[in-house]
């Protein structure tokens, strides 16, 4: 090792620092009465060992440094990653992987340390270090993850290769053979798992809504498929709540199959609903993991109470109750306004058929409709009060006398914002008659959208026909003109159908019975979430003039299907409240959260599920292909387990995976080296043991 003497002052101070150290020691030594009897030799011994102690002192002042190589060798770095997903153990050979193959990697790592660093970790879905022996329980497995922390953690080091011991069957990120990482460095490739395929049985997919209404049939088409069965007969089950719902025999007619069924369940019952799939295992069927599959469906109880309430009698009425009846989400009551004696309050939507009219002025109604936000649609016709229609917050204002009447074709309104309907709905509107509507001026309120203009003869009008306004958290419609029972007759006239015109008034009715949520207290979440996912939540709370706040505590309890209870409290953010929640065992839960604030108490109910994820045992055939690729691609090579120990051969025979050393300056300086210490502390024990030994003290 070379060394090199730096300092910032020059060198003639060091000449000084010497001249110091030797005038002390002569003074000291040329005075001291108790050394008369030492010989002369040992004198000026004990007086070089004070020169020597006083110059190294003085020097270490001036803040010396020091130059110097320094040589290193750096082994390459082999890095073993272990698949440790479910799928791994799913096959007659799960116990070798458990018992036997964790012996055998410690073997290897024990003949690999000899020449290189070795480094273990243990993957599925994450990238983590091997403590512990595998337990196979991954849910995942995620080969971007890998290369991507191999990659990170080893980038513009020695790193030699990359020892992947896995069965190739990936259910998460891209496909490994496309990952420019994979291609950095050689991949030696373990192949586990079997390839043979074996009788089996498995729920492949299951189709179904999201959601479904209360009371409504939902459909489920079902997937099975099916290996080296030829001749076997099963059952597949529908169940809930270890109810069977629905099931069907199979009889299986080729070694491989595809068995499509479907059928429709009622939706009994509000909330988050899991049912579950079984298929009936085959005589001697090694993996019955996925002969079941668990789905979710959210119940809603979206009814909606609708009433339409006329002037008088007309077949426009019928034919918008006929339509609305189709759904079963709306409940419609319609009637007379001299007949009407209900409360308003008890309804989402309200349609007025030629109301205000001179007869029915319906002022209390109208009140009451806005005072409770309640949305409301107007047919204005011949029989309607312009004048007292005119006070109402409408989507139109209007002008006319009511005395002539013209013929309106509708005309749809592209540019539309509010809700969509198809090319085909927009294309059937050229087949309707017209409308019969008064003469008059058709202007938008503000913030109103027309989704009809008016068309009259061959000319396209600007004057609105049909035209939507929400205003103050309440949503209203204006339609003018009369004649829709002709409009759902010439619907099917011309295209054997009710659908286009049935969507239309579906829709619009949709838009004005949904109300926003303007509640002082909300939560958010998802309805469903995977077993590996962190459940989380967040909560607004405003004040009584819609200002976020969050002073107050804000909490939740959870309660399981079981009926087991989990109390958390939210953490705030910046003005609202967040709660991030560890993953939760599989199953349904119920919530209440809750708060107070100016000393009223706010709730909300609601519910989710923790889903299983059954990607591991759906595919247990392992791919070696991929692994055979992968390795090859990559400059590596493919070995089977009884071959692991040829892998320190073939690493060894390398040429590019050797160690590497260089040389490196460093500057440091002299008084932080440890062996200046030492020299210092030789120079005084020496002094003072000769001194001592000799009498003196």
């Amino acid at each position: 090792m070379k060394l090199n003497l730096l300092s910032q002052y020059p060198w003639w101070m060091f000449v000084f620092c010497a001249l110091l150290g030797a005038l002390y020691a002569v003074v000291l030594y040329r005075k001291d009465r108790k050394l008369n009897e030492f010989s002369k030799p040992l004198i000026f011994l004990l007086a070089f060992l004070r020169g020597a102690l006083v110059t190294f002192l003085a020097a270490l002042l001036l803040a010396p440094l020091i130059k110097y190589q320094s040589k290193k060798v750096e082994k390459p770095k082999i890095v073993i990653a272990q698949d440790v997903s479910e799928s791994i153990v799913l096959n007659k050979d799960s116990s070798y992987y458990r018992d036997t193959l964790p012996q055998e990697i410690d073997a290897l790592k024990s003949k690999l340390s000899k020449d290189h660093e070795v480094y273990h970790y243990h993957f599925d879905e994450k990238l983590s270090k091997a403590d512990t022996l595998p337990t196979y329980q991954g849910q995942l497995t995620a080969f971007d993850e890998l290369f991507e922390g191999v990659e990170e953690r080893y980038a513009n080091r020695n790193f030699g290769a990359l020892i992947l011991l896995s069965d190739g069957i990936y259910n998460q990120g891209s496909n490994p053979l496309y990952q420019k990482s994979s291609e950095r460095f050689p991949i030696y490739t373990v192949a586990l798992g079997d390839t043979a395929i074996r009788r089996d049985l498995k729920v492949e997919t299951v189709l179904h809504n999201e959601v479904a209404y209360l009371g409504n049939d939902f459909p489920v088409e079902i997937e099975i498929l099916a290996n080296k069965a030829k001749g076997q007969n099963s059952v597949v089950k529908l169940l809930r709540n270890g109810k069977t719902l629905w099931s069907e025999n199979i009889k299986l007619k080729k070694e491989q199959e595809v068995v499509k069924l479907r059928t429709e369940v009622e939706a009994k019952q509000v909330g988050v609903q899991r049912y579950e799939l079984i298929v009936e295992p085959l005589n001697k069927e090694l993996n019955q993991k996925n002969n079941r599959k668990s789905f979710y469906l959210d119940v809603l109880d979206g009814r909606q109470k609708i009433l339409i309430i006329a002037d008088a009698p007309h077949p426009d009425i019928a034919a918008l109750k006929t339509s609305l009846s189709k759904n079963k989400n709306y409940e419609v009551e319609s009637t007379l306004a001299s007949d009407f004696k209900g409360d308003v309050k008890n309804y989402n939507l309200l349609i007025l058929h030629q109301l205000p009219s001179n007869r029915h002025k319906v002022e209390s109604l109208l009140a009451a409709a806005k005072d409770n936000r309640i949305s409301t649609w107007y047919i204005v016709g011949q029989k309607s009060k312009v004048a007292l229609y005119s006070k109402q917050e409408t989507a139109l204002n209007l002008k006319t006398q009511m005395r002539e009447f013209n013929e309106v074709l509708p005309l749809y309104h592209t540019a539309f914002p509010l809700f969509n309907l198809t090319e085909k709905q927009q294309k059937e509107f050229k087949a309707y008659p017209p409308l019969r509507l008064p003469f008059g001026e058709y202007k938008l309120a503000s913030q109103a959208y027309p989704l009809l203009k008016q068309k009259i003869g061959s000319v396209n009008t600007e004057a609105p026909l049909l035209a939507f306004r929400e205003l103050e958290g309440r949503k209203t419609a204006t339609l003018v003109g009369e004649g829709l029972w002709r409009w759902r007759i010439a619907n099917y006239a011309a295209f054997q159908s009710h659908n286009s015109f049935d969507e239309l008034i579906s829709k619009t009715v949709q838009y004005l019975a949904l109300k926003a949520d303007k509640s002082y207290f909300r939560l958010s979440h998802k309805k469903r979430f995977l077993e590996n996912e962190k459940v989380e939540f967040e909560a607004q709370l405003y004040n009584k003039s819609y200002e976020l706040v969050n002073d107050p505590e804000v909490n939740i309890l959870l309660t399981d299907q079981n009926g087991k209870e989990y109390p958390y409290l939210f953490s705030r953010s910046q003005n609202a409240y967040f709660l991030n929640l560890a993953s939760l065992p599989v199953g349904n839960y119920r919530y209440t959260a809750s708060t107070v604030l100016g000393g009223k108490e706010y709730q909300e109910v609601g519910e989710f599920s923790v889903e299983k994820i059954q990607l591991e045992a759906a595919q247990t055939v392992a791919d070696h292909n991929l692994l055979y690729r992968l390795a090859k691609e990559s400059g590596g090579e493919l070995v089977y387990p009884k071959q692991l120990s040829t892998l320190v051969e073939k690493l060894n025979q390398r040429s590019d995976i050797v160690s590497i050393s260089y040389a490196e300056d460093k500057i440091e300086e002299v008084i932080k080296l440890k062996w200046i210490f030492f020299i210092l502390l030789a120079l005084l024990s020496l002094e003072w043991f000769l001194r001592k030994r000799n009498g003196a003290y």
